[in-house]
């Protein structure tokens, strides 16, 4: 009797006391999908030091399973995938929200930005000022885009692409959306599809040229043989972007504080991490270099792409004017944002 009364009073001292045992705090695990290898600098040099970074700002409580190569849902599919729950979080190519969230689709027009910061950064931008409350991210989380720099135009023959003309008598793969468009106002013959899955269509000379890919982008597919010799366009052509987001559903379980570690290292920061592929791309395109030749574009000929790229504008405007945005504001503003951060991120890489 002496000892239990003894041991009780004990238990409820150390419980008033707040010296009782308490549990350990429950970690929240989440699963985020990566569609792309871990030897692509998506994975490896953006979102995988991103998870990690939050793992380590989060002291563990927030534990993330990033798996590259995943394969839960193709590509154009990422948002539904992560909208149903079969995976807590991943990215999706921005040009496969062209209906769901127009604004996205300005960051991969030609001639609006060439580094990979520079869209990224501008959008997140943008999309803070213009759309935060007009885009369908439906069900999601979207805490950022992250960036390409621009890619280059790569021929598989002896002849280089340095014309319209270039372009009229041969296939050409490129991404789908804006990035075939264009191409097609300009009169190319082009079959467009996802890049991860552009090595059969290369290795099978399906085209005779592919376009808007980095020099790294060629290595982590496996084409780089392929490209006899790459074009650069003046002001830029094209550099993927991505919205990156959580289930809503799954963020809502995570606490409040580790919610706002997550935010801090996202956003603007985020796209940020893109300097990775801008670092990347000057140093794979060093070695292009050794033993291929980068053209320019001669503008007699850019002036004649600028001309057929027009409408590209004109409907971007019209679809931003229709959700009650000023589609040319909008467009002015984040020009003059991918301006200032391209001469930023170009200024750094030089070592200026």
């Amino acid at each position: 009797m002496r000892k239990a009364f003894v041991t009780g009073v004990l238990a409820a001292g150390a419980a008033a006391t707040g010296l009782a045992a308490a549990p350990a705090q429950a970690k929240t695990k989440l699963l985020f999908c990566s569609f792309v290898t871990p030897k692509h600098v998506i994975s490896h040099g953006i979102l995988q030091p991103w998870t990690k970074a939050i793992e380590k700002a989060t002291e563990g409580r927030v534990s993330i399973r990033f798996v590259p190569a995943c394969r839960l849902a193709p590509p154009p599919l990422q948002m539904v995938m992560v909208q149903k729950g079969t995976a807590d979080g991943a990215f999706v190519f921005n040009a496969f929200l062209r209906k769901l969230v127009p604004s996205t689709q300005i960051s991969i027009h030609p001639q609006m930005a060439v580094t990979g910061v520079g869209r990224a950064v501008a959008l997140w931008r943008m999309y803070q000022k213009f759309f935060k409350d007009k885009a369908n991210y439906k069900d999601l989380e979207m805490v950022g885009y992250f960036g390409a720099p621009d890619g280059l135009w790569y021929s598989m023959s002896d002849t280089p692409l340095v014309s319209v003309a270039s372009l009229k008598t041969i296939k050409v793969w490129t991404l789908p959306s804006i990035p075939a468009q264009a191409l097609k106002l300009a009169g190319a013959n082009i079959v467009p599809g996802p890049a991860v899955r552009i090595y059969p269509i290369v290795s099978k000379g399906v085209v005779d040229a592919f376009v808007g890919l980095t020099p790294d982008d060629l290595l982590a597919f496996k084409i780089d043989k392929y490209a006899k010799s790459a074009t650069e366009i003046p002001e830029g052509w094209f550099g993927a972007t991505f919205s990156t987001f959580w289930n809503k559903k799954k963020w809502d379980t995570i606490p409040e504080q580790d919610q706002k570690i997550i935010w801090s290292l996202s956003g603007e920061n985020l796209g940020r991490r893109s300097l990775s592929w801008d670092a990347s791309k000057a140093k794979t395109l060093k070695s292009f270099l050794t033993t291929r030749k980068v053209h320019t574009m001669p503008e007699a000929e850019m002036a004649k792409f600028r001309k057929a790229w027009a409408p590209l504008f004109a409907d971007w405007i019209a679809s931003i004017d229709a959700m009650g945005v000023d589609g040319k504001a909008a467009m002015a503003y984040y020009k003059s944002q991918t301006t200032a951060i391209d001469a930023e991120v170009l200024k750094q890489l030089a070592g200026k």
